[in-house]
């Protein structure tokens, strides 16, 4: 079975971006623009991890992350953001399993993919 990603994040063009690489890849993703639009997605089956861009995270609240983190407690909340600052902070979450700065170079994005989804594999 593939697994899955919900990507998180405010701007379609991203969104439709990573839906195009990551489906090449051979993942199955699940785009949503904000927290909320993720869970009525969760509802029905939860993924094995969810990309989240920083700005969304941080203006929605961590308790929208908590929600999904408690729902489906084995899937992996990956933060994607500009700013290292923003990485740094929220890497201090415990619902946070790791951070990426994002790039226009996608390389970096699905190595760090498969890193967190081999680390689930192995718990």
């Amino acid at each position: 079975m593939r697994e899955t990603i919900v990507i998180i994040d405010y701007r379609q063009s991203l969104r439709r971006l990573y839906d195009l690489e990551l489906s090449d890849e051979g993942y199955e993703i699940l785009p949503a623009e904000n927290e909320e639009e993720a869970l009525r997605m969760l509802k029905n089956r939860c993924p094995d991890l969810v990309i989240i861009d920083g700005e969304v995270l941080l203006s929605g609240g961590i308790d929208n992350l908590e929600r999904i983190k408690n729902f489906c407690g084995r899937t992996l909340i990956v933060v994607n953001d500009a700013n290292a600052s923003t990485c740094e902070k929220l890497m201090g979450l415990p619902l946070v399993d790791d951070c990426i700065i994002k790039s226009s170079d996608l390389d970096q994005l699905r190595l760090k993919i498969r890193q967190v989804l081999l680390q689930k594999g192995e718990a």
